[in-house]
């Protein structure tokens, strides 16, 4: 058996099929719309938004924080620029976390010293493999610079004699 139609039957049909084609194109892109993935994994914070609203593009839905590695930003006084340079180690604490000490290094300086503070803000990054920092800790920042050997005598042992002091050695 075969089936015999006219060529604007056919033509006919050929347009349905593309109309029937564009719709569920059209429902799929829609049903793509309705979930939203981020770009990187990470930790997300509360949500922003209730079951079933409808989110304009711009909404905040929630935060979500790559916390693997933190960026630590802190400033150094100008008068410490001759220490400081990509790659030197620090060590950071926080009263949230008594007792521990996380260690990174600075990756970058800023390109100018602020002329209020006369300071030059730094940053550094610490891994956070077991996820204890969050974004937005306040930390204190020990700077450690390369050991250089140095003389340290008490201070009782400088004698000040007419605007010189001195430092009297037992052979």
């Amino acid at each position: 058996q075969s089936l015999v139609i006219s060529a604007a039957q056919l033509e006919q049909s050929e347009a349905a099929l593309n109309g029937n084609l564009a719709r569920v194109a059209a429902a799929r892109a829609r049903l793509a719309d309705t979930v939203i993935r981020a770009p990187f994994d990470g930790r997300t914070g509360f949500r922003r938004v209730s079951v079933g609203s409808y989110v304009s593009p711009g909404t905040v839905i929630t935060t979500l924080d790559d916390t693997s590695r933190i960026k630590l930003d802190f400033t150094v006084s100008e008068t410490y620029l001759y220490l400081l340079r990509r790659g030197l180690a620090i060590a950071a604490s926080t009263s949230g976390l008594p007792g521990r000490e996380f260690t990174g290094e600075v990756t970058n300086l800023d390109s100018r010293v602020d002329p209020v503070t006369r300071s030059i803000p730094v940053r550094a990054e610490l891994p956070n493999d077991d996820g204890l920092l969050r974004a937005g800790m306040f930390m204190t920042v020990r700077i450690e610079g390369d050991v250089v050997p140095t003389l340290v005598v008490p201070e009782e042992a400088i004698v000040p004699e007419q605007g010189r002091t001195y430092v009297f050695v037992v052979a």
